[in-house]
C-alpha cells in the first residue's frame, strides 16, 4: 500500500509517463508464472535432496540410542593421536554419509580452552538431505575429550519448530508440540531428554539419553 500511495503522489505532482491507473495496476500485480516457476524449482530442488534414512536412525526412538550405523558412520569424526601422553583427538576428521557422494568434514572447536577447560569439544558436520520429510541442514554434538559425552547431540534443520515437532511426534519420537524440554525415565540412573528449538538460526532436534554417573 506504500509503494502504491508513493506512486499516486508522484503522478499527482505531473511527472511524466506515469502511466494509466489499469497500467500501474498491472505493474503491481505479481508474475504468476514467474512466481509458479520459482515454487515448481524450489520443490524440486528440495525432492532431490538425498534420503538420511540410512544415517539418522535410532535403534530405539524412545531412548534416543542412535543405531549401529550411525555410530559406526560417526567413528571417523576424528583424527585420533597415536602418542598415548597426547590428548586423544589430533584434529577434526570426516564422516561418510550414505546418499552424499563426498565425506562431510568435521567442524570442531574447543570454546572453554581458554577458560581452564580444553577438553570440551563442540563439533558439528554441514550437510543437506532429507529426513522425515523434512530438510536436513547438519549435525552437531558436545563431549568431554577423555570421558563421556554432554548430552548435546542435535539433528539440525531447515524447517520451522512446529513442523519439525509434528513429524517427530508423528514417528514415534518422546517430543513435546511446542518443543519444549520433556524428560522421560528409563530407569533409576537413565532418562531421555529431548528438545526442539531455534538455535543459529536453524531448528535443532536435541535427543540425548542422559544418566547419572
Amino acid at each position: 500500500m506504500k509503494i502504491i500511495a508513493g506512486i499516486m503522489v508522484v503522478c499527482g505532482l505531473g511527472i511524466a509517463s506515469c502511466g494509466s491507473a489499469s497500467g500501474d495496476a498491472a505493474a503491481q500485480e505479481p508474475d504468476g508464472p514467474a512466481t509458479e516457476a520459482a515454487a515448481e524449482t524450489a520443490s524440486a530442488s528440495e525432492a532431490a535432496l538425498p534420503d538420511l534414512g540410512d544415517f539418522l536412525n535410532f535403534a530405539d526412538p524412545a531412548t534416543c540410542e542412535f543405531s549401529e550405523s550411525f555410530t559406526s558412520a560417526m567413528a571417523t569424526a576424528f583424527e585420533m593421536n597415536d602418542d598415548p601422553n597426547a590428548a586423544p583427538i589430533a584434529g577434526p576428521g570426516s564422516v561418510t554419509i550414505p546418499g552424499i557422494a563426498e565425506p562431510v568434514p568435521t567442524q570442531m572447536a574447543r570454546p572453554y580452552a581458554d577458560e581452564g577447560t580444553p577438553e570440551y569439544i563442540e563439533y558439528w558436520l554441514d550437510f543437506d538431505g532429507r529426513w522425515l520429510g523434512l530438510h536436513v541442514v547438519g549435525y552437531e554434538d558436545g563431549m568431554l575429550e577423555e570421558s563421556c559425552c554432554v548430552w548435546a547431540s542435535g539433528i539440525r534443520f531447515d524447517e520451522p519448530v512446529e513442523r519439525v515437532t509434528a513429524a517427530l511426534i508423528e514417528a514415534g519420537y518422546p517430543v513435546n508440540a511446542d518443543g519444549s524440554e520433556r524428560e522421560i525415565p528409563i530407569d533409576d540412573a537413565t532418562r531421555t531428554v529431548t528438545e526442539v528449538r531455534q538455535n543459529d538460526g536453524v531448528t535443532v532436534f536435541y535427543c540425548n539419553q542422559v544418566f547419572e554417573y
